[in-house]
């Protein structure tokens, strides 16, 4: 049964409930491609390694977590990017739509330090040594896009 048809039937008079009561259960049956319990070791490597972090939803909270090399309160500045996690797979990007798969054998957190040692400013797309020393294999937006469906 759809969640709005069993909604229905239990608050038929709640138009106002009902609508809520779907977003609940249309998020229950469509999880987040990651929580943010993934991205605990990224996090910590990189804060312990003295730069900055902060979970940044794509689409719901857990998707990805933007890196940063300074903190700028209210915000992060300097170098920055942003790294998601999409079923086993490990993703890094730059601002300007540049989109890299991490290979398995390699860290994340190795591959974001490394970019936050290497860049003057936030980077239109990664260096070609670190690309090259990582292994990063480009993907388009849709090929990331099609990696967060059910």
């Amino acid at each position: 049964m759809r969640a709005e048809a069993a909604i229905s039937s239990i608050l038929p008079h709640q138009a106002g409930a009902q609508a809520w009561l779907c977003r609940i259960v249309s998020v229950a049956d469509n999880p987040a491609p990651s929580s943010l319990s993934d991205y605990d070791e990224l996090k910590k490597f990189v804060e312990e390694s003295g730069f900055f972090t902060t979970p940044m939803p794509i689409n719901m909270v857990g998707d990805r977590i933007v890196c940063a090399s300074r903190s700028d309160e209210p915000g992060l500045t300097g170098v920055s990017f942003w790294v998601a996690k999409r079923r086993s797979e490990w993703f890094i990007a730059t601002w300007g739509g540049s989109i890299y798969r991490v290979p398995s054998a390699v860290r994340i957190e190795s591959v974001a330090v490394s970019v936050l040692r290497s860049e003057r400013g936030t980077p239109r797309d990664l260096q070609d040594d670190l690309k090259s020393r990582f292994s990063l294999t480009p993907v388009t937006a849709e090929e990331f896009d099609a990696l967060s469906g059910p």
